[in-house]
Parts: C-alpha cells; sequence; structure tokens
C-alpha cells in the first residue's frame, strides 16, 4: 500500500484501476454478499471519507477488487488515525467510527464480561425488570447521561443496518442479533456520562424493530414490552417519527380494522414535519389497507391517493432509516392490497406491475402480494386460479417466514367455499402448514 493511503483514497484508486462506476461497484456488493445492501451513495461517502466502511463491508469491498482485506483494514486504521489527530480527542473518548459494536478502547468493548457483568448486574437491580432487554433499555433511559455525536452516529449507522436487514433475513435469524444491539444501546446509555437525544432515538427505533420482530415470531407479549419502551424513548429524546413508527407496528397486531385505520391516521400527525415524506407515504398506504378491509371504500381511496402523492416527495435514502425499504415497489405492493380488499376493477393490472417490479430480495412482499392476489381471486369466484396463487403465495411465505403473508392465507382459508373440491383440498392444506 502507499505510504499513509486511507481507506477513502484508497477505494478511489481500487474502483479507479478497475474501471467501474460506484453503481458498478454497489451492485457487485450486493451479488457477492446478499444482505450487503449498497448504493452509489455509500461508495461516494466511503470515497470522500464521509463514512468508514464497517468491517463485514470492507471484507466484500476485498472481493469486490481482488485484495487482500488486510490491505482495506490498514488504509482503515489510516483514515482513523487522521481523523483522532485532527480532532484532538483524548483517547478515553475515542470511538472507533469504523466498527459500530466497538466503543472506545479495547476494555471498553461490549462484549467484554467485566464490564459486561457490570451493567448487566447493576440494571437487573436497580430496575427489578431488567432480565428482559426492554427492561435494560428502559433503566438505561432513567440516566441523565449524555453520549457524543460519534458513538450516536455509529449505533444509528448500526440500526440502519438492522431495518434494512429485516426486509431480507428471517426473523429468527434476526432477533437474536437485534437484541444484542437493544442490549449495547442499553450498555451506552447506561455507561456513558453524557446521553443525547440522538442516541435515545436510535435506541428507541431498535426497541420498535425489536418488537417488529417478536411479533413476526409470534411472541406478542415481547413486541408489546418493546413497543412500549420504544415510546419512552421517543417521548425523551423528543422524535415524533419514532412515535409514528410505533403506532405503525402496533397496527398490524389489531383485530379491528377500524382501529387500526384510526391508529394509523393519527400517527400520520407524528411525521407531518420536514424530512417524514417517505414515512407518511408508508403510513398512509397501511391506513388505506385497513379502512379497505373496514369497508370505508372511498377512505381507502383517499388514503392511497395520498400516499401515491406524498411518496413523490419522498427521499427513502436521506430519512430515517426505517423507511428505506420503503420503495415505488413497495407502495404498489400496498395498493395490491388494499384493491384486493376492494375488489377493484384495476386489480390484475395493479398486481401484475407489483410483482414485475420486485426483486428476489423481496421475498417477504412478494408473499404478501400473492396472498392478496389469490383472495382476490377466490372472492371473484375463480377457485382454481386462486388455489394455484395461493398455493405459490404459501411456498414464498414459509421459506421467509414472513407473517404478514401468513396472515393473508390464514384469512384466506376462511374465506374457502366448502362445496368446492379445489377449495376444500387448499383449505386442509393451509390448515396443516399454517397449524
Amino acid at each position: 500500500m502507499r505510504n499513509e493511503e486511507g481507506i477513502e483514497e484508497l477505494l478511489r484508486r481500487l474502483r479507479s484501476e478497475s474501471g467501474e462506476t460506484q453503481a458498478e461497484i454497489a451492485k457487485r456488493c450486493g451479488e457477492i454478499e446478499v444482505t450487503c445492501t449498497k448504493s452509489a451513495q455509500d461508495i461516494s461517502r466511503y470515497e470522500n471519507g464521509k463514512r468508514m466502511p464497517t468491517p463485514f463491508t470492507r471484507s466484500v469491498l476485498a472481493q469486490v477488487f481482488g485484495v487482500d482485506v488486510a490491505l482495506l483494514d490498514s488504509a482503515t486504521r489510516v483514515s482513523r488515525a487522521r481523523r483522532r489527530a485532527a480532532r484532538r480527542v483524548d483517547s478515553r473518548h475515542t470511538v472507533d467510527s469504523d466498527d459500530p459494536l466497538f466503543v472506545g478502547d479495547a476494555d471498553r468493548r461490549e462484549d467484554d464480561p467485566v464490564r459486561r457483568r457490570k451493567f448487566m448486574g447493576a440494571a437487573a437491580v436497580g430496575a427489578g425488570i431488567a432480565a428482559e432487554p426492554w427492561g435494560r433499555l428502559a433503566h438505561a433511559l432513567s440516566g441523565r447521561g449524555r453520549a457524543d455525536s460519534t458513538t450516536s452516529q455509529v449505533m444509528a449507522e448500526r440500526s440502519a443496518y438492522f431495518f434494512e436487514a429485516e426486509t431480507l433475513m428471517p426473523a429468527s435469524k434476526l432477533y437474536e442479533r437485534l437484541v444484542g444491539h437493544v442490549d449495547t444501546l442499553s450498555w451506552l446509555i447506561s455507561s456513558s456520562t453524557r446521553q443525547g437525544r440522538a442516541l435515545t432515538a436510535t435506541a428507541g427505533e431498535a426497541a420498535a424493530l425489536a418488537g417488529w420482530v417478536a411479533y413476526d415470531l409470534g411472541n406478542s407479549e415481547h413486541a408489546a414490552h418493546f413497543y412500549g419502551v420504544a415510546r419512552d424513548a421517543a417521548k425523551e429524546a423528543e422524535q415524533q417519527p419514532v412515535t409514528a413508527l410505533v403506532m405503525a407496528y402496533e397496527s398490524y397486531a389489531m383485530d379491528d380494522p377500524r382501529q387500526a385505520a384510526e391508529l394509523l391516521a393519527a400517527a400520520q400527525y407524528h411525521v407531518r414535519g420536514k424530512g417524514c415524506a417517505t414515512a407518511r407515504a408508508w403510513i398512509a398506504a397501511r391506513e388505506a389497507e385497513e379502512r379497505a378491509s373496514a369497508g370505508d371504500y372511498d377512505g381507502a381511496l383517499r388514503a392511497i391517493d395520498r400516499a401515491h402523492a406524498v411518496f413523490d416527495y419522498a427521499q427513502p435514502e436521506a430519512e430515517q432509516p426505517w423507511v428505506r425499504f420503503f420503495s415505488r415497489a413497495r407502495l404498489d405492493s400496498m395498493t395490491v392490497a388494499t384493491y384486493a380488499r376492494m375488489n377493484h376493477p384495476e386489480l390484475a393490472e395493479v398486481s401484475r406491475a407489483a410483482l414485475d417490479a420486485l426483486t428476489p430480495e423481496d421475498a417477504k412482499v412478494r408473499a404478501v402480494i400473492l396472498g392478496d392476489v389469490a383472495t382476490a381471486y377466490v372472492l371473484q369466484g375463480q377457485i382454481e386460479r386462486g388455489v394455484e396463487v395461493a398455493r405459490l403465495a404459501l411456498k414464498v411465505t414459509q421459506r421467509a417466514e414472513a407473517t404478514l403473508g401468513r396472515q393473508r392465507l390464514v384469512a384466506l382459508a376462511a374465506q374457502l367455499p366448502a362445496g368446492n373440491n379445489t377449495a376444500r383440498q387448499l383449505h386442509d392444506e393451509l390448515r396443516v402448514s399454517l397449524a
């Protein structure tokens, strides 16, 4: 490696020598490792020194460029040393910004057994309920400290990774890692001498996601605990969008679609400010789904139209980390769900366009769309076609561990006509598979 070449210079040189664009490098990262979802903007940030690639990302980039990962690691150390020198940060306050799981010096690492036992023990004694991750976070939030901005940025990037991984990874594989992340945030808040709003907001987002994944796994009790502490964090950080996120997640578990629709309508008041267009579009689309289920077709159409109108101003990559999943294809899929519940005449056309726009990584979304389309066919009396699509939906749902896809199929099973042999066979298949 050239003398004192930092990670940003190294990446620019390697890409220049490869003759590829930033978009092409980002695409190759995803081809090598499906969970390494990068955009051209991400590669640009690495090359401009605005962000350090994590060890995982460096290992993927090393494969992209065909070099030893040690080369990237060494360049990262050079860049990190430059940052420390430029900011003249005392070593005891230094945060290794390239590794989201490494905080300060080596003896302060989150998995250091002595420090971890101290924190867990103190939290358990002080909080009583802190034997569970939501309890540990609740206990940490009661502190009066503030974390530095670098720590907050590192942990926010880590949370963003989990929100992206949720769309790609089965819930059972994601949950344990996510709970560990919530514990890390709890440790930071509890042990820091300072505690900022940004870090607390990140804790709220992570807790909300943990609640959603717990719900995805069928554990409603754990989900409720996580949602509760997420609301507390949102209030503490004065972050209304986090409150809206919790309300949106909670709506999925409500039995009455009218109540769910009202909750979602209220949630939109928390995301009316600048930088919240994507969140508002998503929540408006959710409201449309629930109003359609409640038979409020006019309200559903108004809500879905509002979602499409707001999305024209959306910038998912530049807004909250939990809305980066919400693309035009996702909005189209929710339009399908709304139209299916209304038996809308444009359902077939919208469904076809939505499915064509999905990528192989959108398995959970595909499961939901297929379930909605199957239900629509059955309600229209096209039993054979509905059963064909439902079996495909079941296959995708099981592979992706998609709770929402499962909900669609459970609802479909209840609507299958008992007098049709094909429908009865599907009903039995669904009963066994979804038990």
